[in-house]
């Protein structure tokens, strides 16, 4: 970051820089400084925007399609680490909210770029537009509830047919390491536990109730697809754990604490928050952020539960 600053003071800039800087922002969120990636992200997107806004000439119509493509896939990026930060943080919206990303380029089909079967980043890019989309509607509702249930439904079915096609374009039992997924099943949790809490007239206490069929099953699903990152060693075996997966084993884990502090299926919960804790901790070593999750989740557990679940003999001890 110094040497940004460096570069920075000396009017320097070009993809390479808002990549380096956009890296810089990568580690910030991998690593759990939720504060300075909250800053970083928008000095990112002035460094992309000042490629265009200070630019001397017009880009030489020589320039390499792949130098094009390399350009828009830069906010395809920015847009996904942007959209997942404004997540993380809560009801603010993401920086690059209202914009055209990736924006248009004379003599380069956007559309094609964003459709390249083989390019992991684009989708990735369609579920972060999609978890955005989520997070409009459930932070910046219309006035019509029943318009609002309906616009989450029709996003979650979305959702849903995205993770079905993702599913099938990868490999058996690494579903873990996919960054689309990790994106989709954010927004699907967002939506979920949001309904659970849905108050109003019976058809929306009908809701409620079939939203926590959902997330109950959505956890599991997590909880079973985490159970075994304790069989590897992510200090040293270099995995392609992506670091949002980190926040969607949080979120799960916190969940299922909540249900646990309800009183719900006691024993399955506490089996369920072990495994979501001892997940966590295997990604620390890799991931920082696991290690600042973890202890917002012992924040946030009374010592009751704490004890219960260290003492279970059915479980082992707590991680």
């Amino acid at each position: 970051k110094s040497w940004i600053s460096l570069l920075e003071g000396a009017g320097l800039n070009s993809v390479k820089f808002v990549k380096a800087r956009l890296l810089i922002n990568l580690f910030e969120v991998a690593h759990g400084f939720a504060v300075e990636a909250y800053f970083s992200i928008a000095n990112v997107v002035r460094a992309a925007d000042a490629l265009s806004v200070f630019q001397q000439q017009p880009m030489p119509q020589s320039m390499a399609e792949t130098d094009m493509e390399e350009y828009m896939l830069m906010w395809c990026g920015i847009a996904i680490l942007d959209r997942f930060i404004a997540i993380e943080n809560g009801q603010w919206s993401p920086v690059t909210r209202g914009r055209q990303i990736p924006p248009n380029i004379r003599n380069c089909d956007r559309f094609a770029v964003l459709k390249h079967p083989s390019a992991a980043l684009p989708r990735a890019f369609e579920a972060s537009l999609l978890l955005d989309n989520m997070h409009t509607n459930l932070h910046q509702p219309t006035p019509h509830m029943a318009f609002n249930v309906e616009e989450v439904t029709a996003i979650v079915r979305t959702v849903t047919s995205f993770e079905t096609v993702i599913k099938q374009s990868v490999p058996e039992n690494e579903e873990l390491f996919s960054t689309s997924l990790a994106l989709s099943s954010t927004a699907l949790l967002l939506a979920y536990e949001n309904g659970t809490k849905a108050i109003g007239p019976d058809k929306t206490f009908t809701c409620a109730s079939a939203a926590t069929t959902l997330l109950n099953a959505k956890v599991d699903d997590i909880s079973d697809m985490v159970a075994v990152l304790d069989r590897y060693d992510l200090a040293t075996k270099a995995l392609p754990l992506p670091p949002f997966m980190t926040f969607v084993v949080y979120r799960a884990a916190a969940i299922t604490m909540g249900r646990l502090q309800s009183g719900s299926e006691a024993e399955a919960n506490s089996q369920r928050l072990k495994i979501l804790r001892r997940a966590l901790r295997s990604i620390a070593p890799r991931w920082l952020a696991g290690e600042r999750y973890t202890k917002l989740l012992d924040e946030d557990t009374s010592p009751r539960i704490l004890k219960a679940l260290s003492n279970n003999p059915s479980t082992g001890p707590l991680q």
